[in-house]
């Protein structure tokens, strides 16, 4: 095992009996890299930030739901951690370990927060950035709300001069309480201030700024600031990745020169002109140390404007709930939230609140994401099964006054009108075995809502040969409208069999119009000329009647070779729309099917001129 900074094993034989109310920020780092640092040090510090980001987009949601504790309680804690692994994974690896990685070491080497005292911690990050004042208007008590435009806009080029003045006088005056800060006692006085007391601090710090804003809006600055995060560590890779391009070509790539092209196109005042040519006399490996050092310490900037806005967060978070419980002040500690997921009930320690071990198991995070897939799975599984339950009461709903009106048995009838399809079940399989209630059968099974039942019912269709065509075609529509065209197309065939057999002329005409139907469906095109001639035989045998009319016009759209044949599709729809007994919902579908042959066939220029023919 990789032994870890002597800082790190110091700092946490030094929390040994503290109360947990009273640690830091740096004393939640240390315990977070704990739990986690085994497990994170074969982890980029790039997937630890891509973690705070799925928890900022987690928190965002359950914000914009309105689930404002699930908010505190859990995605601000998990974010959180995911925050401390990060900065510990920085702070307290060993270099050994973090060769590879593109930050590598530098966020704990020499960088502007050093002018204060200390050794390197995500407090003191956050003290520079924040010597207890604002870091933009250097007053204690924010007052950049009150010119907001102005400081929105300090980054951008060409403010006012009296613009220009104050943000200059704002500068002066964090440099001014950054001096307070180099002393020992002052310093390690903000350092170690408990958690919730430094989230205080900024609550009570910006609470002028923050008190018309919505609780969405600072989630959105939140986020941004997480972006600027992610942009450094992108910025970051890029230079190492760089570096190791650079080294493969044997230095043929001069970085200097292409720094120094930059300063001259961005037409940089002559400081900036002077650093450049600096650097070019320092050569590529001057020019890329002197890009990843001002990265770096824009990273710890950033940071802290993380940690900053999480507090912003909370702030709002508490106002929310005291206004919502009636309460005369926020009332919540965010240890707490945070010892109910680290340190819960009976542990004396902080663990994984996943695995409940510390150091956290190897495999939890692999187990963590197999159980959400599971979960998942599931869920969808549920959904789905729920989904065709529904579908399959509808049709049953549908079918029901076809199915009742067949029925003989008077018992069985009434069983079903009643809704008690398991006793009708069970009832007509007994008068079946005896060789009665024939047909009832089958007709009781499809008025179950178990697509179990309808195959049973098909079963005993493709075995029982006295059963009569109306049940097949029956059961052949309700396997159609249940998206089952397979099975739908072998009932009908077998019961257009036995209307053939049986000499049932409305039958078979009945059959014929709902395969020719099935089989336009099923866009089977070995069935095409049957199609054809079905659908003619049932328009020709059943004259005034919509459906095999409709029929007709599916069959011409789907099947037809030609435009001209299927805009005869389209009219022969439109004459059995305007039917009584028409349906509007097919009649849709099918002008929609229409539309795609029509561009299929015609699929450039002509796909316009296509349609225009289309209702």
């Amino acid at each position: 095992m990789v032994q870890a900074p002597e800082q790190f094993l110091d700092r946490l034989a030094n929390l040994e009996g503290k109360y947990i109310g009273k640690w830091s920020l740096d004393d939640w780092v240390v315990q977070i890299q704990s739990v986690y640092g085994v497990n994170n040090r074969y982890r980029f510090g790039t997937y630890l930030w891509l973690q705070v980001t799925n928890e900022a987009g987690q928190l965002a949601e359950s914000v914009r739901r309105g689930r404002v504790v699930e908010a505190l309680d859990e995605n601000l804690v998990n974010l959180f951690g995911w925050l401390c692994s990060f900065v510990g994974k920085y702070l307290y690896e060993s270099e050994d370990t973090l060769k590879q990685d593109p930050i590598s070491i530098l966020l704990r080497t020499n960088g502007t927060a050093d002018i204060l005292p200390g050794l390197p911690s995500y407090a003191k990050w956050i003290l520079y950035k924040y010597p207890r004042v604002c870091c933009t208007c250097g007053y204690e008590f924010c007052v950049c709300s009150a010119y907001r435009d102005t400081f929105e806009r300090r980054k951008e080029d060409g403010p006012r001069v009296e613009h220009r003045n104050l943000v200059a006088s704002g500068h002066d005056r964090v440099l001014k309480e950054r001096t307070r800060y180099k002393k020992e006692k002052e310093y390690n006085d903000f350092v170690e201030m408990p958690l919730d007391s430094l989230i205080e601090h900024f609550i009570s710090m910006y609470s002028g700024g923050h008190h018309d804003m919505d609780l969405w809006k600072i989630v959105a600055h939140f986020q941004e600031e997480v972006g600027e995060v992610a942009h450094e560590i992108v910025f970051l890779s890029e230079i190492a990745a760089f570096e190791a391009r650079m080294h493969d070509l044997s230095g043929a790539i001069d970085y200097a020169s292409i720094v120094s092209s930059a300063f001259a196109k961005e037409g940089s005042p002559r400081q900036f002109e002077e650093g450049a040519e600096r650097l070019g006399k320092g050569g590529s490996a001057e020019a890329l140390a002197y890009l990843r050092n001002r990265s770096v310490d824009t990273l710890r900037e950033e940071l802290a404007d993380v940690f900053s806005w999480i507090c912003a967060i909370l702030g709002k978070i508490g106002d929310v709930l005291r206004d919502v419980r009636k309460e005369p002040e926020r009332r919540y500690l965010f240890w707490e939230s945070l010892a109910k997921r680290y340190r819960p009930m009976g542990s004396v320690k902080v663990v994984c609140f996943a695995c409940g071990r510390s150091p956290c198991e190897p495999s939890c995070r692999v187990v963590f994401f197999t159980r959400k897939v599971i979960r998942d799975e599931v869920k969808s599984s549920v959904r789905t099964d729920e989904i065709h339950e529904e579908r399959i009461k509808a049709i049953v709903s549908e079918a029901r006054p076809k199915i009742l009106g067949r029925i003989e048995e008077e018992t069985l009838q009434r069983l079903v009108r009643d809704g008690q399809i398991h006793e009708a079940i069970e009832e007509a399989k007994r008068l079946y075995a005896g060789g009665r209630a024939i047909s009832d059968y089958p007709l009781v099974m499809l008025s179950s809502v178990r697509e179990s039942d309808w195959d049973t019912a098909r079963e005993v269709l493709q075995r029982d040969g006295r059963l009569t065509p109306p049940v097949c075609r029956i059961l052949a529509w309700s396997y159609w409208r249940l998206g089952r065209l397979e099975k739908a197309i072998e009932v009908a065939e077998g019961g257009l069999r036995r209307a053939e057999e049986s000499a049932e002329q409305v039958e078979l005409l009945k059959l014929k119009n709902s395969l020719a139907y099935y089989y336009a469906d099923a866009r089977s095109e070995q069935k095409a000329d049957l199609a054809f001639q079905y659908s003619n035989e049932a328009v020709v045998g059943r004259p005034g009647d919509p459906k095999p009319l409709d029929t007709q016009g599916f069959v011409h759209i789907v099947f037809g070779k030609s435009a001209d044949e299927i805009h005869k599709g389209v009219r022969l729809c439109q004459e059995a729309l305007d039917l009584p007994e028409s349906d509007f919902d097919l009649f849709a579908k099918h002008m929609q099917a229409a539309a795609q042959r029509l561009k299929q066939l015609r699929p450039t220029s002509a796909a316009g001129t296509a349609e225009a023919g289309l209702p």
